[in-house]
């Protein structure tokens, strides 16, 4: 099994340019890399893109985070501290600006692997953050794959069964309740 750099496997994702990881490629955006913020740590990569929103532009902001080998509850936290200093960033220059737009921080953060435990179900569960786990052939080159939708194959709900058996009831009744209201809400306020 061939090897690869957090620098090699970096170069080769600024290499793409904004076809990397970006959903926005139509709208030429723009790749960074290695931001410094001070008191934060050092981003890797940070694609930037305009597009159109409901009221404003939409800036979207994609923050990529690379681990050589696994990706673990570390890297969680890594991350989640830069997506909180790019946002404090956003809401001091909308303060300090006449200047509006809309935005949203993505991130992503890229690894061989997961580190042992519940790290899998933590990145999993969190809606702004995506993960990617690559593989190196020596033959075809980098490959990423989207890491999602993790589950315990041996799951058994047997033992959730007394939360349906009491809860239905109660979710029916209020329910026809809810029904009712509907069809004279719409009856008042047509």
């Amino acid at each position: 099994m061939a090897d690869i750099s957090e620098k090699e496997l970096e170069d080769y994702i600024y290499s793409l340019g904004s076809e990397g990881f970006t959903e926005h490629e139509e709208s030429g955006g723009k790749v960074f890399r290695q931001i410094d913020i001070v008191g934060y740590g050092t981003i890797d990569l940070l694609y930037v893109n305009f597009s159109v929103g409901f009221v404003s532009p939409l800036l979207t902001v994609t923050i990529v985070e690379l681990k050589k080998d696994k990706i673990d509850l570390t890297a969680v936290g890594q991350i989640s501290r830069y997506r909180i200093a790019v946002q404090r960033y956003l809401e001091q220059l909308l303060s300090n600006r006449r200047i509006t737009f809309e935005w949203e921080i993505n991130c992503i953060l890229v690894g061989k692997e997961y580190a042992d435990g519940d790290v899998c179900f933590v990145v999993d569960s969190i809606d702004w953050l995506a993960t990617y786990l690559y593989t190196l052939d020596l033959g075809k080159g980098v490959k990423f794959e989207r890491s999602e939708g993790w589950f315990n194959r041996t799951e058994d709900f047997k033992k959730l069964d007394i939360f349906a058996k009491q809860f239905l009831p109660e979710y029916l009744k209020f329910y026809k309740y809810f029904k009712r209201f509907q069809i004279l809400r719409a009856a008042i306020f047509p």
